[in-house]
């Protein structure tokens, strides 16, 4: 719009300056008329002059591009980042190409909503990395909008919450607050935009799906309780589980102790058990304060009042 109007200014100052000198070349004097009619075209030349070029160039920033209009026609050529020319009649809207996010949070009020398989209302909080295709901009200025703010509003926000809603359909809540549930639905979302968003100027980086929870409060009470429940249940089963591997293990000590009793009891014979003995009096014999008294047994089949003793002594 600008450039049409200087272009029209720079014309009508042309005709006035043709005009005026025209007239002072009939009249063959240069009169005041004339002269003023001369300066003020050649006024409004030379601004058409300064305004074609500084319309002539412009500077783009990095992650940036920028769209030419120029009476209502985008031209086929983009400006990258960089100092670049263009059209002097073209006006530019920029679009930015780098990577954003798109956040969904319960405590802003604004969340995506979904049914689960198992027909419970769930909010989830969730976010999304995207970006626009620099390669589509010139239809995107054409068939959407020439604004970029307008693309979350036309494109991506209306995508995932349909994609939200179509991929929890397919998981219950329980599955949906798993690891391995919230991984397989993260990717189904990602699939479903990948095909909603098909030749819409955007493309889909990752999804993450923060959070998850009933819609109903008392859904979610009751969620707490069965979980603590299980809990319980968890820790008892555990106790269970050791209590039995320790009787087991009791068992098995016991049965060894048996075992080795066994063994010893035939495997001992009086002459191994003297030679425990004369090593224990030995060991014995080293400390002051113990004495030994031996006793000689009378032969066997002969009458006798007692025992004889044969030595009292100290090691």
């Amino acid at each position: 719009m600008i450039g049409i109007v200087f272009l029209s200014l720079a014309v009508i100052g042309l005709f006035v300056a043709i005009g005026g000198l025209i007239f002072s070349l009939r009249s063959k004097t240069s009169g005041d008329g004339a002269t003023g009619c001369i300066v003020v075209g050649g006024i409004m030349f030379v601004l058409f002059g300064l305004f074609f070029l500084t319309r002539n160039f412009t500077t783009v920033d990095a992650g940036e591009v920028k769209v030419q209009v120029m009476f209502g026609k985008v031209l086929d050529t983009v400006l990258t980042e960089g100092f670049s020319s263009k059209s002097p009649f073209a006006s530019t809207d920029t679009y930015n190409v780098q990577l954003r996010e798109t956040s969904m949070d319960i405590k802003d009020g604004n969340y995506l909503q979904a049914l689960t398989a198992d027909k419970l209302a769930v909010k989830i909080d969730a976010t999304i990395w995207w970006k626009i295709v620099k390669t589509d901009v010139k239809m995107i200025r054409r068939e959407i909008s020439s604004n970029e703010d307008d693309i979350d509003e036309m494109i991506t926000f209306p995508a995932i919450r349909s994609a939200v809603r179509d991929a929890a359909v397919f998981y219950t809540f329980e599955e949906i607050t798993s690891v391995k549930g919230r991984t397989e639905l993260t990717q189904k979302i990602d699939d479903i935009l990948i095909r909603l968003t098909k030749d819409k100027g955007v493309v889909i980086d990752a999804v993450l799906i923060r959070n998850v929870v009933p819609e109903d409060q008392r859904v979610t009470n009751a969620i707490g309780m069965k979980l603590e429940q299980q809990q319980q249940l968890q820790a008892k089963e555990y106790e269970l589980l050791k209590s039995g591997k320790d009787a087991e293990i009791r068992i098995q000590n016991a049965k060894g102790i048996a075992e080795a009793q066994h063994i010893i009891d035939k495997t001992l014979t009086p002459e191994y058990l003297k030679y425990e003995e004369i090593k224990m009096m030995k060991t014995l014999g080293h400390s002051p304060s113990n004495t030994f008294v031996f006793y000689e047994k009378a032969p066997t089949g002969q009458k006798s009042v007692g025992d004889k003793m044969v030595n009292v002594g100290r090691f």
